[in-house]
């Protein structure tokens, strides 16, 4: 799929939706809940850049890749 580098601000949901872009920031206020469903662990937060934030939801399959990848650096 075609990427573009894009910053929060240019985003429009009808111009953009399904499109793939790359972000550069930070990411915070994550908290880790529980499914109902099943237990996973999945994470719920805020994505920053400099020219505003979006909230963000890393779903189990997602969250578990991240975490796994986070206990290797350590």
């Amino acid at each position: 799929a075609k990427r573009a580098n894009k910053k929060i601000e240019e985003l429009d949901e009808t111009i953009h939706a399904g499109q793939v872009f790359l972000f550069g920031g930070i990411l915070s206020n994550i908290r880790v809940v529980q499914t109902k469903k099943n237990n996973s662990s999945m994470a719920i937060g805020t994505f920053e850049d400099t020219s505003g934030s979006l909230s963000v939801v890393f779903f189990p399959k997602l969250y578990a890749e991240f975490e796994a990848r986070s206990e290797e650096r350590r």
